[in-house]
């Protein structure tokens, strides 16, 4: 497909904490709206496995909270919400993306390519997502925040560019889309020249390596390359497993031919 005809899509991401070395947050809720239709939209809240933590219930107002039979209810703003499963709700993001455009999206966030991309491809592995349909559904990333530091002067945040931000991930997805159409227009960019600039513009697969995914035949795993030579290590240790099953197999019907002769 010509990159000219790529569709490009804004999100933003509400989780369970900031991403670290040794932490990866939850999706709490996805927020996505259509780079020319502001109507065409995707909003679905999670049911997060790992603890909220105290500075992300601040920001986003999701707090657990236990129940008397033992589970766990989410509640946004001291209201209780129902989450939908992890793994299910991420792939619904992808049935979003394949049932709107039925082709790989480019994902537009502001600070994409530090937290959003990564967060996201992290909790595909996560929760067992078959990368086969992130490959189907999404072309590449773009990060918003570099041109905004490139073009304008200090500070940079999402708030700092826009008169408001918004108090979910759909309304930051929003922001987003204006912040983005504004900037291309004042530095006499087509918008899609703009968002596909390869100065903050990388395929999923850069993404990939960014993020220390790395593939052993059609396993996906994170972790750089101690991850990957226990991948390798595993896969070494299967095969042996194959190889001397197939053998003592062979060795017990020549015994047993044998001693029927």
């Amino acid at each position: 497909m010509p990159s000219r005809n790529i569709p490009i899509v804004f999100f933003d991401l509400e989780t369970t904490g900031l991403l670290s070395k040794r932490y990866l947050p939850d999706i709490i809720n996805i927020g996505a709206v259509d780079s020319y239709d502001k109507d065409l939209t995707y909003d679905r809240i999670y049911h997060p496995n790992k603890d909220i933590k105290i500075g992300a219930s601040r920001v986003n107002g999701f707090t657990k909270k236990p129940s008397l039979i033992g589970c766990e209810y989410l509640y946004l703003n001291g209201n209780r919400v129902d989450g939908m499963d992890m793994k299910e709700g991420l792939e619904s993001f992808l049935d979003w993306i394949e049932d709107v455009y039925n082709v790989p999206v480019v994902l537009v966030a502001h600070n994409c390519f530090k937290f959003d991309a990564k967060v996201l491809l992290r909790n595909f592995i996560e929760y067992g997502v078959k990368w086969s349909r992130v490959e189907e559904a999404i072309f590449g990333f773009s990060d918003s925040l570099i041109p905004s530091r490139e073009i304008y002067n200090p500070p940079y945040s999402l708030s700092d560019m826009l008169e408001k931000v918004g108090v979910d991930a759909l309304e930051d997805a929003q922001g987003v889309r204006k912040l983005v159409r504004r900037m291309a227009k004042q530095n006499r960019f087509t918008f899609r020249e703009f968002v596909r600039d390869k100065r903050w513009c990388k395929s999923l697969l850069s993404m990939e390596k960014d993020c220390g995914i790395v593939r052993v035949g059609n396993i996906n795993c994170m972790g750089g390359l101690r991850n990957l030579e226990t991948v390798k290590q595993g896969l070494i240790k299967y095969k042996f497993t194959i190889i001397l099953c197939t053998f003592l197999l062979v060795t017990i019907k020549k015994f047993a031919f044998n001693k029927n002769s």
